[in-house]
């Protein structure tokens, strides 16, 4: 019986897998009007992200003048994945600066959980080794905003595909 036992089990960890999966958002795509506040967006398969004014003066606005989110000084953007997911990267672009307000990723942004890393023009970031569901990305910047044009969030899932085990000809 232990040996039965011993193979089921391991069928069942050997059918054990993860499946990864990606959500993306555009936000010039998504029909935000000028000047509309932004606290959430689905981006389906259970990804949402939630924007937050936090300790800031302005909260996350769409602005069709540069065509994109614009994440203000001490706003929060928070990524979820479906409870039993794992994070495995957000990206973020955003377009060069245009004025002393705008600002592209920098080292004055952090993040709840990973580690946030910088293209060489500091117009898309990435967040990766993020422990769980959950990433929560601070603007702590004194003034200004970004300019968020994308974010894209690749994501695992565990799934389970179960063999049928074959039973040897006699159990013990």
């Amino acid at each position: 019986m232990k040996k039965f036992l011993l193979l089921a089990l391991g069928y069942i960890l050997a059918s054990m897998s993860v499946l990864a999966e990606e959500a993306s958002i555009t936000f010039s795509e998504q029909g935000y009007t000028n000047a509309q506040l932004i606290t959430e967006c689905s981006l389906g398969n259970g990804v949402v992200i939630i924007f937050n004014k936090g300790i800031g003066g302005t909260a996350p606005t769409y602005y069709d003048t540069g065509t994109a989110l614009r994440l203000y000084s001490n706003n929060t953007m928070t990524v979820t994945v479906p409870e039993n997911g794992t994070i495995n990267s957000v990206v973020m672009t955003t377009p060069a600066p245009e004025k002393k307000e705008d600002h592209s990723f920098n080292n004055e942004c952090s993040v709840s959980s990973g580690i946030l890393s910088l293209s060489s023009n500091n117009t898309k970031a990435t967040i990766k080794g993020v422990e769980g569901n959950v990433v929560t990305l601070t603007g702590e910047f004194s003034s200004g905003h970004i300019r968020l044009l994308t974010v894209t969030v690749t994501y695992t899932m565990p799934t389970e595909h179960v063999p049928s085990p074959s039973l040897p000809e006699s159990c013990e």
